[in-house]
């Protein structure tokens, strides 16, 4: 039985805050269901999620919540679904591997990481350091100098044998609550660059100017991967993809390239979520 005592709670300036995460661990024996069986598309989940939340607001308060309250708890059960769909199809690909694959999310990046003379970018600070390594001597230099925003999400293959034996405890969890952050705890600073095999962002929105914010993000991740002689690979993951955002993805060149007279592609590919089937093509196509 479900307690919804908990799905609301006092906001900023007196509004009336939705709990997404509890709403979703709450709600995710259901959810998890709508996944594996493969009938309702996430788009369809997420207005699932919506119309419980909403039913549940009105007995409640006696009214609807607000717009924006709404629209932030949309965004934040699209982000969920991917990390539980993520979860879910990283267990059962490491069943038949040597070394798992994780996919999983990082933190913010933040200022005062700079005032600790540790790097802005949560990305860089997963790399592990090497000391005979002319490349990363580079990247560290200029580590505070180096700001964007944390990817959505990182598939690293795990090959370190003091890691393996929290890697699927861990991902089942990860599923379950997909706000945790506790593979970013365990790996910070453990990651070889040759580990990390694709970065993927997510847009919900179809506002045209958010396709071009991921953009700043790849090209920065790109301008890394180059210097320290990595081939990792960029990805978009959409919840549709109109016209101009398939142009932009499907043909943008990575600034570097542009200095170098190749045509390097800044966007390896755009794949839908709709259903489990689509980002498991994708994992498969990463790796």
């Amino acid at each position: 039985m479900v307690n919804k005592d908990l799905w609301f709670g006092d906001g900023k300036k007196g509004k009336i805050q939705i709990n997404s995460i509890v709403i979703y661990k709450d709600l995710y024996p259901e959810i998890r269901q709508k996944l594996n069986h493969n009938r309702e598309s996430a788009p369809e989940i997420v207005s699932w999620i919506e119309s419980q939340t909403i039913s549940a607001f009105q007995k409640e308060y006696n009214k609807n919540p607000t717009k924006g309250a709404l629209n932030n708890a949309l965004g934040r059960w699209n982000e969920f679904i991917v990390t539980t769909l993520f979860s879910e199809i990283a267990l059962e690909i490491n069943q038949n591997r040597l070394f798992p694959i994780v996919i999983f999310s990082l933190p913010n990046s933040r200022i005062q990481a700079i005032r600790e003379q540790q790097p802005y970018s949560r990305f860089i600070s997963l790399l592990k350091e090497e000391s005979n390594s002319s490349s990363f001597k580079v990247l560290k230099s200029l580590q505070d100098k180096i700001f964007f925003p944390s990817p959505d999400y990182i598939l690293v293959q795990i090959k370190n044998k003091n890691l393996l034996k929290n890697i699927q405890t861990l991902l089942e969890k990860q599923a379950k609550e997909p706000n945790c952050l506790d593979f970013y705890s365990l790996l910070e600073s453990n990651l070889n660059p040759s580990e990390i095999k694709a970065i993927f962002s997510l847009k919900t929105s179809n506002r045209p100017d958010r396709r071009y914010q991921p953009l700043f993000e790849a090209a920065t991740i790109k301008a890394i991967a180059y210097l320290l002689k990595q081939d990792w690979k960029y990805y978009m993951i959409v919840s549709n993809l109109p016209e101009g955002d398939r142009i932009v993805f499907d043909r943008a060149i990575s600034p570097h390239g542009i200095a170098m007279q190749k045509n390097i592609k800044l966007v390896d590919g755009a794949y839908l979520y709709n259903r489990k089937n689509d980002l498991q093509n994708l994992i498969i196509n990463a790796l």
